[in-house]
């Protein structure tokens, strides 16, 4: 007898039909950058121990530092929107 199962594979959904992932916020965007020191200097940390310490670093960064991610944040959101807007014409 023959097998008449088949494989099947689902068709690789395009660039219009994916779902926007929304902007990172200033957070992640600095966790994205310190995380990799942060992993190197304390290697033996579970992943959530090493997330309080990016926290902890992140409330002790001024505003000044801050504004750095804040601006790649805005930045990113106002792409979003653009892009949101696009989708919905």
């Amino acid at each position: 007898m023959e097998d008449k199962t088949k494989t099947t594979t689902k068709p690789k959904t395009t660039d219009t039909t994916q779902k926007l992932k929304r902007p990172l916020s200033a957070y992640f965007l600095y966790s994205k950058d310190v995380r990799k020191s942060v992993v190197e200097a304390n290697p033996t940390l579970k992943n959530t121990e090493i997330m309080k310490i990016i926290g902890e670093k992140w409330k002790g960064l001024s505003d000044q530092e801050k504004k750095k991610y804040n601006d790649l944040h805005d930045v990113a959101k106002k792409e979003y929107e653009k892009l949101k807007k696009e989708r919905e014409m």
